[in-house]
């Protein structure tokens, strides 16, 4: 990762404060990069027999094209359109290769007769990679998250008996945790558009495969991510609804405002690793009673609706606003 923060500063690919940032000083970026190389390559030489070519279906093109596209962005500076059309394209190409579909007419007609099953995989795809984007916004934090959802993620696999996947989700932690090192508060690199995308791509692609394959619920994958998608989404829709851009960078996230308030990255990264424990154990306990579920997820709503609560209240989205 020196090598690469060196190679970034060089070529000046840094990550410059403005007024939407959460940094004061100019940050090497596009540092996610680095773990993406490094699992693709880790899985593919040490996979051996467990490693099939559905496997490398599954992960590999939509991956690279997430993370490439991303990469490029962080370089570039894309268009949001032709960014979302490249995430479109390597969800659609992920969701073949899930599905087993094999190439047929008659896959055709299984595509035909559940178009609106797959267009809802698809948007639940690209919105994993584009939240993930969205709440990589202060150090650490995207890190953390992903280390927490696979480390976990990957025991229910284990216990399923898919221990090649438990293995690919256990060696992504070890693989972020390098990165994290470097990205701890204060940071020295961010891990910028090709990682993030990367890893909210893999969130959905592991959730999707664990319950396609080993009937793991959705809704326990759902629970560990809950602090970013209920952030993600919950501001999206705020903002829609006063009428903002809401295709534009922004610093209106609840971990954003928790920042602001707090004035410490490592003390708002502490606070949402807090909620991410409490999370944790309700997921595990409810992988145990799965008869609870459905009323576990809606007592998770309410941790995470109070939990968006009491930041509103130390820092409004909307200064005149009250919730």
């Amino acid at each position: 990762m020196g090598y690469f923060r060196r190679y970034a500063t060089r070529k000046g690919l840094l990550d410059i404060p403005s007024a939407r940032s959460s940094h004061q000083l100019p940050i090497p970026r596009g540092g996610g990069i680095v773990f993406v190389v490094l699992w693709l390559g880790a899985i593919l030489l040490s996979g051996g027999d467990e490693l099939s070519s559905d496997d490398i279906s599954l992960f590999f093109p939509g991956a690279i094209l997430v993370a490439a596209i991303g990469y490029m962005d962080d370089h570039h500076n894309l268009s949001p359109l032709v960014r979302i059309l490249v995430h479109f394209m390597a969800a659609l190409i992920t969701l073949y290769f899930l599905l087993h579909i094999p190439p047929s007419y008659d896959s055709l007609k299984v595509l035909s007769s559940h178009w609106l099953k797959g267009l809802g995989l698809i948007l639940l795809i690209v919105w994993s990679i584009n939240l993930f984007n969205f709440m990589d916004g202060i150090d650490g934090l995207a890190g953390a998250e992903a280390c927490f959802i696979f480390l976990i993620g990957g025991g229910w696999l284990w216990e399923v008996g898919a221990h090649h996947y438990a293995y690919f989700a256990w060696l992504l932690v070890a693989t972020v945790a390098g990165f994290l090192v470097w990205n701890w508060p204060p940071a020295k690199i961010f891990m910028g558009d090709g990682g993030s995308g990367f890893l909210g791509f893999l969130v959905a692609v592991f959730a999707l495969a664990g319950k396609i394959y080993w009937n793991i619920p959705i809704v326990l994958w759902m629970i560990l991510y809950g602090v970013f998608w209920f952030d993600a989404t919950v501001t999206l829709l705020r903002r829609i609804l006063v009428g903002e851009r809401w295709y534009l960078a922004h610093r209106t996230h609840a971990y954003q405002r928790l920042y602001q308030a707090e004035g410490s990255h490592r003390r708002s990264l502490l606070r949402i690793m807090v909620i991410n424990t409490v999370l944790g154990i309700a997921a595990l306990w409810g992988n145990i009673h799965q008869d609870a579920i459905p009323w576990l997820f809606c007592g998770v709503l309410i941790v995470l609706g109070i939990a968006y609560w009491r930041v509103e209240r130390l820092q409004p989205m909307h200064p005149l606003s009250r919730l």
